[in-house]
């Protein structure tokens, strides 16, 4: 069915003056309509037809316009107000203007049903609720998040249906959304007995406002990073064994960066006299070594970094803190230590009477001098 000729000229001005204000931001912009085809993702020639010749735009393509084109809907649509677009915090209001194009351009069709679509495309969960707590959006990812469907939670408060949002301090965030707040949480954990789903989320808040800016509910975008959790924990559990097995090792574990010393394993700082490993860590690592020795050392450190690969076994003459010479055995690799290019050195004390036997024959591994 269509309107009366009086209505289809009121569209048709509309539309054209919709097409010119597009134009005009462009402009401002220094847009091309390549540009627009590139970030909408249309092809050009419709691009050109839809803006540059004389025929309406298709509604679809104006909220894409809007979401990619940094432009008020508001000004879009009436000429009106300022054309700067709407700060992320109103994104929600932004969705709701863009409605309001696409119900006054294209009589007819449902804006409302477009925001639902968009909202249930999310990969996101979405959920919307009113100041009385009360449920009014969930879409689909909250749906496949936690195993409720939409309509078993819509106009229900948020509360009575998932009481451990309390235990997370989730009733918090809603107060301070209503006060007109942004909230941005920390990973949470839920857990749903009806379901059986459970895991971790983190949460962004945000106020819903009408038209005249009064506060009517709040939105949260909710991701799920159960996964990431459990990646985190296992990383967590293997760098506690690996802690445990160098704390507990009987060969000294030093690792140096920048000719400093930033961690020695207990054994180590036995090895070099040292009451405690603290009394080892921040000391230069040329310290240690024999003058006669030190550029060579600094050569091997060298080829370790810029190899990528181990270096060694290796017997190398060292002093003691007490100024003793020593001679260890190790073998070092290039890590990274705390975020940063470092090398790990694992070595043990050589016994005098194994020194011995090296004097007398060939040795099998090479020396730091050499």
């Amino acid at each position: 069915m269509t309107g009366s000729p009086e209505q289809d000229l009121r569209v048709d001005a509309q539309a054209q003056a919709l097409k010119r204000r597009m134009n005009e931001r462009l402009r401002q912009l220094r847009w091309t309509l390549a540009d627009v085809a590139t970030k909408t993702g249309e092809n050009y020639r419709n691009v050109h037809r839809w803006l540059r010749e004389d025929v309406k735009v298709p509604a679809d393509f104006v909220a894409r316009f809007v979401r990619v084109v940094p432009v008020s809907a508001d000004w879009l649509l009436t000429g009106e107000g300022t054309l700067e677009p709407i700060p992320p915090s109103n994104a929600e209001m932004a969705l709701e203007q863009v409605a309001q194009i696409i119900d006054r351009i294209r009589p007819g069709t449902s804006g409302r049903s477009f925001l639902e679509s968009l909202v249930n495309s999310s990969m996101d969960g979405i959920l919307a609720f009113d100041t009385d707590d009360r449920f009014t959006v969930w879409n689909s990812a909250m749906e496949r998040m936690s195993g409720v469907a939409a309509s078993a939670v819509l106009g229900r408060r948020t509360f009575d249906v998932f009481p451990f949002l309390l235990e997370s301090g989730a009733d918090e965030a809603h107060r301070a959304v209503l006060r007109g707040e942004a909230v941005k949480t920390g990973d949470r954990p839920f857990s749903i007995p009806e379901t059986g789903r459970e895991g971790w989320y983190e949460a962004n808040y945000a106020p819903l406002r009408n038209g005249w800016g009064d506060i009517v509910g709040g939105l949260c975008v909710v991701r799920e990073v159960t996964e990431r959790r459990r990646a985190e924990q296992s990383l967590r559990e293997s760098e506690e064994r690996y802690r445990r097995l160098v704390e507990h090792s009987p060969n000294g574990v030093a690792v140096h960066a920048d000719d400093r010393l930033l961690y020695v394993n207990p054994a180590g700082a036995a090895i070099f006299g040292a009451a405690s490993p603290a009394d080892m860590v921040g000391k230069s690592i040329l310290d240690l070594v024999v003058p006669e020795q030190r550029a060579n050392v600094q050569g091997r450190i060298r080829r370790v970094m810029e190899s990528g690969g181990p270096v060694g076994p290796v017997l190398q003459h060292v002093v003691r803190l007490d100024g003793h010479p020593i001679m260890i055995e190790l073998t070092a690799v290039p890590i990274t230590y705390k975020g940063r290019p470092a090398s790990q050195v694992v070595f043990h004390l050589v016994p005098v009477r194994r020194r011995r036997r090296r004097r007398l024959g060939r040795p099998l591994l090479h020396y730091a001098g050499r």
